[in-house]
């Protein structure tokens, strides 16, 4: 099984290294080399990677690789399940609206 650092590791050979922050109010992402924040129609998600804990069902996280339509790239990382968080929750109705191109 494929972990979570060995996805990312793999990732920033390809040059995807950066992670995008939700905005205080979950309605878009910022880019760190992003001169603005990016609103769910101005996203794409290239691939969704889903990890479950080894010894534990309930420890479920996912990693979305993102792109912007200015052509940056970035990940971002959210807790699902029994850990998830108020932000996730935040994070988890934002990314539904993201169009998916996953291949």
């Amino acid at each position: 099984m494929t972990t979570l650092s060995q996805v990312m590791k793999s990732l920033a050979a390809k040059g995807v290294r950066e992670s995008f922050v939700l905005s205080e109010d979950g309605k878009a992402l910022r880019h760190p080399e992003g001169d603005f924040p990016y609103p769910p129609e101005l996203l794409e998600i290239v691939k969704t990677y889903r990890f479950e804990g080894n010894s534990d069902p309930s420890d479920e996280s996912a990693l979305f690789h993102l792109r912007t339509s200015d052509g940056k790239e970035g990940l971002m990382i959210t807790t699902y399940g029994t850990y998830a968080s108020e932000d996730s929750s935040k994070f988890n109705e934002f990314i539904v609206a993201v169009p998916a191109n996953e291949q």
